[in-house]
């Protein structure tokens, strides 16, 4: 299946939108991953926005915050999920979660001194990121945690 448009340009008036072809199967993982979607969306509006502006760069900081503060949430949601049913490949996948909260916070400490082209291509960072790792890390935990969801059910 593929979820990644590699043939995004810096004139598309949307960037992502929320599709079904998303859906693991999880409904609290699913409105989250709506919510990420939605993010990265309102990130690259922002800079959309504002790019005829010269005050494109604070709602660049609002955008990046909001990002980051639910990718943490997300994150530590997903992360409980796992341990509770086991998920035998769990600190890999934690090793993902903090390599890309570190790589954002490294490329956000800059974000002051971004251009235009350097924001647009971080949000094409986290779009491709957020993309994959929805599109296919995700759907490695997902058999085992509905398993251990119905079992939960069932007591």
């Amino acid at each position: 299946m593929k979820l990644i448009n590699t043939e995004i340009n810096y004139t598309d008036k949307t960037l992502i939108k929320w599709d079904d072809k998303f859906l693991i199967g999880i409904p609290v993982i699913d409105e989250q991953h709506k919510k990420l979607i939605q993010l990265c969306e309102d990130f690259y509006q922002a800079l959309m926005a504002g790019k005829e502006k010269t005050d494109w760069q604070d709602s660049l900081t609002a955008a990046l915050k909001n990002c980051v503060d639910y990718v943490r949430f997300h994150f530590s949601s997903e992360e409980k999920l796992m341990l509770a049913c086991g998920f035998e490949f769990y600190s890999q996948h934690k090793i993902q979660h903090e390599d890309f909260i570190r790589k954002v916070l490294e490329l956000s400490s800059s974000s002051n001194s971004w251009n235009y082209k350097s924001a647009m291509e971080f949000v094409f960072f986290l779009y491709n990121w957020i993309l994959t790792h929805i599109g296919h890390t995700d759907r490695l935990y997902v058999n085992q945690l509905k398993e251990y969801i119905l079992k939960q059910n069932q007591k």
